[in-house]
């Protein structure tokens, strides 16, 4: 399976880092990881493959803060229920606070932010 767009992290530079994927009952994958695209600050991405076209989705940020930000948001995980639900949870510095994030979107990609 070849992982959306992603390329590993470049120390100083603006990478792709820490992804992680989740497989549903019907084979589709869920991708999430940390990237740097936007100046650098880290937010968390997401995208689908779908089991019936094998294609990616475009990926889209899930983290809710205003891009260009300067805490950050890392070290993803990501889960898929039995009915389909995708859960991820990532290590938020929002706000200058460290907490986990615990987003869920139903099947498919989520419009935006978790």
């Amino acid at each position: 399976m070849v992982m959306p767009a992603m390329t590993p992290g470049v120390r100083g530079g603006r990478g792709r880092f820490d992804p992680a994927v989740a497989v549903d009952s019907e084979g589709s994958a869920y991708a999430i990881w940390t990237d740097e695209r936007v100046s650098g600050d880290r937010n968390i991405y997401f995208a689908k493959r779908s089991a019936a076209s094998g294609t990616w989705s475009a990926s889209v940020r899930v983290n809710d803060d205003p891009p260009n930000k300067t805490p950050e948001q890392r070290m993803p995980a990501i889960a898929v229920g039995s009915s389909g639900e995708a859960i991820a949870v990532w290590l938020d510095r929002k706000n200058l606070s460290r907490k986990t994030c615990s987003p869920r979107a139903s099947s498919g990609v989520p419009p935006g932010p978790w």
